[in-house]
């Protein structure tokens, strides 16, 4: 069973998909990795589902129209400080930048 459950991810440059909605019994969640370099970008919507960005590392800024998070995270890794994460609804175009 467990090996069913274990996923290996690369942490290539750029979006990695990890599962998408409907995958292995994950009936409303998918999940992905973005790593970004300092001032890289990736653009994005959200489409029909809710997105929640959750920074392990570094910091980053979103914006969007109506809206603009300057500088959100700040650890240096997983295992140094509470993780940040900032919530996207449905039908929400956005831009990821890396500020470091």
């Amino acid at each position: 069973m467990s090996e069913k459950l274990l996923i290996h991810c690369p942490a290539n440059p750029g979006y990695n998909r990890i599962l998408n909605t409907g995958e292995r019994g994950m009936k409303l969640t998918g999940f992905g990795l973005l790593r970004l370099q300092t001032g890289q970008r990736h653009a994005a919507a959200t489409d029909g589902c809710e997105v929640a960005l959750v920074i392990l590392g570094g910091t980053f800024r979103v914006v969007g129209d109506g809206f603009d998070f300057a500088k959100v995270g700040g650890r240096a890794d997983v295992f140094s400080g509470k993780p940040h994460t900032v919530y996207l609804p449905r039908h929400t175009a956005y831009e990821v930048v890396a500020v470091s």
